[in-house]
């Protein structure tokens, strides 16, 4: 969590550094500058509560993902290539957690194209 606080703080920096020189821009009085740039930090420091209450969390060991059943979930990940597949297959037989299972389909989409690459 802490390189999300670090990746966090750093696009702050950036965001106030570009709106203050486009404020300036806009000839907007000092005190609608200040404003806007209180906006802005107020929004960047709910996201660093955030973070910090999902650290809390996990430390604390409440933090859970529940997968709920009728539920329709979407994931995009890059496809491995054939190879991988081949190796990630052998480590599973080898471990012998490969449990085949009906419950869960797959479907491969090309995002450029929007053909169904398999169901």
């Amino acid at each position: 969590m802490a390189s999300q606080e670090q990746a966090i703080r750093e696009q702050q920096s950036a965001l106030i550094a570009t709106m203050q020189q486009q404020l300036q821009a806009m000839n907007l009085q000092p005190e609608q500058q200040q404003e806007y740039l209180k906006q802005c930090q107020d929004l960047h420091s709910l996201q660093l509560q955030q973070i910090q209450h999902q650290s809390d969390w996990v430390e604390k060991g409440q933090w859970q993902r529940r997968i709920v059943r009728d539920v329709l979930y979407l994931m995009i990940v890059d496809m491995p290539s054939d190879a991988q597949m081949v190796v990630a297959r052998r480590q599973l037989n080898d471990a012998g957690q490969v449990q085949p299972t009906d419950d869960v389909k797959f479907t491969a989409v090309d995002v450029q194209t929007g053909d169904i690459l398999f169901a």
